[in-house]
């Protein structure tokens, strides 16, 4: 865990570097530092050893390639995209890590474009520290679909900074091409072009943003269970994997430390949203959505796959918000808020089914 905390630190004051250098090679060993950590783990959940499995069972021809993967060939089969990366390392260097390294390396290069999208880079230690306090987890995890995710967060950036549609359908493609949950992000993608527009427009936005979180983090589970019915009556059962929900959920049993975690950045998003710019504005709408979803579904539960494709923009929007703030001691209780929240969440996953037990970081050591 030392060496755990020492990357970090190294990680955030790169970042920082970055800024007070004015060069953004610094930025990109900032993460290269987070890419050590997450590709040369030993295992941080359970789903690593299966992934080092199926590298293997790929190279023995035991595992098939699949254009969309149901559950009865999960077992047998895999994304198209998935198994020709797998099989061409394996044929090459046949180590998992080094396929770790190139998909996560991927993740991280799509990290460093959505940062420098929205300079300022003052507060780009922030959205670090905040992406190593938690998302990390998810992402060593969940390889396949953090690769999706990094082919998202290109697309969205390509219609942000140029207005490069066709470029943005042909990332989204190509992340299909890696985890199935990919088709769910294309809503998301089109709020991309919603405008901020001049004087009113964005009050109405705020409001329509306040009235459906308030809607969410009170719905209970009726809401889980409509969208859970229709997915049945509408989709595959394919979908049927992403639309689950906790059916156990109901209201009163939402945290308040749950609810302050959503709601914290979620306040100070949307009163930021007046005083940002066009760049900027498409990013917090999709970060505000985002929000908005975890306070519907929680923390748990398949439905976190498809948020995470639009809580992802929490890391510049933070650095935004830090820099809009003007007050020194709210900017403080800002960020410290967010990094506090973000350790607690930390905390809370490690002790979790899923990571307790199997988080270590025997780095450098090659299974």
């Amino acid at each position: 865990m030392l060496l755990f905390l020492t990357f970090g630190i190294l990680a955030v004051s790169l970042a920082h570097l970055s800024f007070l250098k004015n060069n953004d090679l610094f930025l990109y060993l900032s993460f290269l530092a987070v890419l050590v950590v997450m590709a040369f783990q030993d295992s941080v959940s359970v789903d690593f050893p299966g992934y080092i499995e199926t590298f293997n069972r790929i190279g023995y021809g035991e595992v098939r390639p699949s254009l969309f993967r149901g559950q009865a060939d999960r077992a047998d089969a895999t994304e198209v995209g998935w198994y020709a990366l797998n099989w061409l390392v394996g044929k090459l260097i046949p180590s998992f890590h080094v396929v770790a390294f190139i998909a996560l390396g991927f993740y991280c290069f799509a990290l460093v474009r959505m940062v420098q999208l929205v300079v300022p880079g003052t507060y780009r230690w922030l959205a670090v520290a905040y992406y190593y306090l938690g998302p990390i987890l998810f992402n060593m995890s969940g390889i396949r679909q953090t690769v999706a995710i990094g082919f998202f967060i290109l697309a969205v950036c390509a219609i942000v900074d140029n207005g490069d549609i066709w470029m943005a359908v042909l990332l989204v493609l190509l992340g299909s091409l890696f985890h199935n949950s990919m088709v769910f992000s294309v809503p998301f993608l089109l709020l991309v072009f919603l405008k901020k527009g001049e004087g009113w427009p964005v009050y109405v936005y705020m409001l329509v943003f306040v009235v459906l979180f308030s809607a969410a983090a009170f719905s209970g589970a009726k809401y889980q269970e409509l969208f859970y019915e229709i997915s049945n009556v509408f989709f595959s059962e394919n979908v049927d994997v992403y639309s689950s929900y906790l059916s156990s959920m109901d209201s009163i049993e939402y945290s308040f430390k749950s609810l302050v975690r959503i709601g914290f950045p979620f306040v100070f998003a949307v009163l930021a949203l007046p005083w940002t710019g066009k760049k900027e504005f498409p990013l917090f709408v999709l970060f505000i959505v985002g929000q908005i979803l975890y306070a519907l579904f929680g923390f748990e539960g398949n439905m976190q796959r498809i948020t995470l494709y639009c809580t992802i923009f929490a890391l510049p929007v933070f650095m935004v918000i830090a820099n809009l703030i003007e007050n020194k001691i709210l900017r403080f209780a800002f960020c410290g808020g967010t990094l506090l929240l973000n350790l607690y969440m930390f905390k809370v996953m490690l002790a979790s089914e899923q990571y307790a037990g199997l988080l270590n970081y025997d780095f450098f050591f090659w299974n």
